[in-house]
């Protein structure tokens, strides 16, 4: 079974956005924790070997003075004034396909994961978090960049016991989203080619494809039960419901994509 990593679309439902929520017992979240977790996700490729996995993976949250990581992200703050905070972020997409994983995919060029550059603002009103994240590529894989809205509530519901429910808007720019869920020109593979894909009797059409920019949007919660100061469960997930313009793609068979994650984590 493919990894988790190499086939799940992280770049909108990331390991960044789950233990960077169930790893915070504040609403900051500026703790030191360490954990484990099982995630299960949905594969958005068409034909995919596993279009539901199910991998464990380890968590990690570590925060000096203005330092933070958390989960595959780390950042800086650079400012922190009553109810603003910026930050500037460093982070590794996890997003990539792998032509193996589909015979959909075949003869189509990797696609890799990489390191994105950027910044977070935030502003907290009580109990709501509003904050806007943008990021862009900086090791050349898909040259583009990402913006993230998010609104949070932060609910303690009793001592010990906490729930997050966000809403995030997410926008990706045409490089980001064609290279992740386009088809070249020379990726093309039609049916009435003369080399067309054949999946169990059925034949597959994969013309050119370019989404170009797209926009959706993504609901998420975190919950979390302390067992005591030092340990606790939490279970967090998030859904996107993916645009029209990335359900045309020929090579997308999924409306959604879905992760969840369950684990537990001691905090130092």
């Amino acid at each position: 079974m493919k990894t988790i990593l190499k086939s799940i679309s992280f770049g909108a439902i990331s390991l960044g956005f789950l233990f960077c929520n169930a790893l915070a017992s504040d609403s900051d979240g500026r703790i030191n924790a360490v954990g484990a977790a099982i995630i299960v996700g949905t594969n958005p490729y068409a034909e995919s070997e596993d279009p539901v996995e199910v991998v464990p993976v380890p968590a990690l949250s570590w925060n000096k003075g203005r330092y933070s990581v958390v989960g595959k992200g780390a950042g800086i703050r650079l400012w922190d004034e009553g109810p603003w905070a910026v930050d500037a972020i460093a982070d590794i997409r996890f997003q990539s396909l792998d032509a193996e994983i589909s015979p959909v995919l075949e003869g189509m060029a990797n696609r890799d994961r990489t390191l994105e550059l950027g910044g977070l603002v935030a502003y907290k009103m009580g109990d709501i978090t509003l904050s806007t994240q943008a990021q862009f590529d900086v090791l050349g894989a898909h040259e583009g960049f990402e913006v993230n809205m998010r609104a949070r509530y932060d609910w303690q519901i009793a001592r010990g016991t906490f729930f997050r429910p966000s809403l995030s808007l997410i926008y990706r720019n045409s490089d980001l989203a064609n290279y992740y869920n386009g088809v070249l020109p020379d990726e093309a593979r039609l049916a009435t080619g003369p080399n067309p894909i054949t999946v169990d009797g059925v034949v597959f059409d994969r013309p050119a494809y370019a989404p170009g920019e797209t926009i959706s949007p993504q609901i998420g919660f975190t919950a979390i039960q302390a067992f005591n100061p030092k340990w606790g469960a939490f279970a967090v997930g998030a859904v996107e419901i993916l645009p029209v313009e990335i359900t045309d793609s020929p090579i997308i068979s999924e409306d959604y994509l879905g992760i969840i994650a369950v684990g537990v984590a001691r905090i130092f």
